[in-house]
């Protein structure tokens, strides 16, 4: 009889340090910048002058900007300014200082918003810009299924200044949401 006990709590002991999870549902969105203005005028992404390609994740925002004038361009970062999805200004990290992109070059940035929280993903803390995200996701699917329809479209603003040419602009891009997909975490 103890040894069966002993089996018994063996196997107990065993079944706590395996990790139990409890599983909770998150609308991951698929982020994009749609438009863009310069100075308050409809531009493409591709301008004669200066191009910009832009990969927007959860965690962070990568941008080029590609320089085509015959000047070196002055990206002014520390006016740079982050217009959230509930209309909150933030201003960007980890750049602190103005960057000089030379004539014919490009530079590729990883920038986000310096002061947003990291948020709690099962056992991972990552930073996190998407539209109202609760910091506790859904037991039930269908309520983080309605959650991600009802923030589809949502738009936040980059505000981006940059001297091109001496002259001083301001270029303003829209980050949209366009799709979600659920994703499953385990959060104990």
């Amino acid at each position: 009889m103890n040894r069966i006990l002993a089996n018994v709590l063996l196997v107990f002991a065993l079944a706590l340090t395996i990790d139990c999870c409890i599983t909770e549902y998150r609308p991951d969105f698929t982020l994009e910048v749609a438009t863009i203005q310069r100075d308050g005028v409809s531009v493409s992404l591709d301008e004669k002058d200066v191009a910009f390609r832009w990969s927007v994740t959860r965690s962070d925002i990568k941008v080029a900007i590609h320089n085509r004038t015959a000047n070196p361009l002055v990206v002014q970062w520390p006016s740079a300014i982050f217009v959230d999805f509930v209309g909150s200004s933030h201003r960007f990290g980890p750049r602190t200082g103005p960057e000089v992109v030379e004539v014919g070059q490009e530079s590729v940035e990883v920038v986000y918003p310096k002061d947003f929280e990291y948020a709690r993903i099962g056992r991972w803390a990552v930073r996190s810009f998407q539209p109202s995200l609760p910091t506790i996701s859904s037991l039930d699917t269908s309520v983080a299924e309605e959650f991600g329809r009802a923030h589809v479209g949502d738009e936040a603003k980059i505000i981006l200044p940059i001297i091109v040419g001496g002259v001083p602009r301001t270029y303003v891009f829209s980050v949209r949401t366009t799709a979600f997909r659920i994703s499953r975490i385990c959060v104990s």
